[in-house]
């Protein structure tokens, strides 16, 4: 007994409103929407293809092969594309309608954030589910040496910190994590 009757992936709009109803953040919605452009982007500029007919021919091939390894290629190939800059990829912003923008390459955090969304997004669209391995295996996304900092504190703060704490358990807690550089849930676990 067939049940092709039950709908098993969604158009971008059924998408974009299902995470609105889920968050009821427009501003979800907006980063969505942002990072799905740059998947359609890609898919013009990069692959000369229309997003629809790759979605389409992604669906097609998972049901044929039952195999992720195309999908996981092509994001991939994108992560890759949006590590770049491409002058030649300009659009107009629809709030702003008087500012014309061109596609600069993405900072480490912004990547995996963009491919996070273009993940789920694909499997909203698609069907086909990506595992955290998958991705690891072929993706690897460059620490942002501005994002890290090697000392969260100076001395002088943690000691401005240590000595308003009043409290003997919390001063014990907080030399813990100094000297063995675990985070808070880590310490308190312990």
């Amino acid at each position: 007994m067939s049940i092709s009757y039950i709908k098993g992936t969604e158009t971008k709009e059924e998408y974009l409103e299902k995470k609105f109803k889920k968050t009821g953040s427009q501003d979800t919605k907006n980063n969505l929407k942002s990072a799905i452009l740059k998947f359609e982007q890609y898919c013009e500029y990069g692959l000369e293809h229309e997003s629809e007919l790759v979605i389409q021919d992604l669906a097609d091939d998972w049901t044929k092969a039952k195999d992720v390894s195309n999908l996981v290629n092509l994001l991939n190939q994108f992560h890759v594309w949006i590590q770049e800059d491409h002058p030649d990829v300009a659009w107009v912003n629809s709030r702003r309608k008087n500012i014309k923008y061109t596609f600069k390459a993405m900072s480490p955090s912004a990547q995996r954030n963009c491919l996070g969304i273009v993940r789920l997004y694909l499997r909203a669209r698609t069907g086909v589910r990506i595992s955290a391995e998958d991705m690891s295996e072929k993706i690897t996304i460059p620490l942002d040496e501005n994002e890290r900092e090697e000392y969260p504190l100076t001395l002088e703060q943690f000691k401005k910190i240590y000595d308003k704490t009043t409290l003997l358990r919390r001063k014990i807690k907080y030399l813990f994590m100094r000297d063995t550089g675990c985070r808070t849930i880590e310490s308190i676990q312990i």
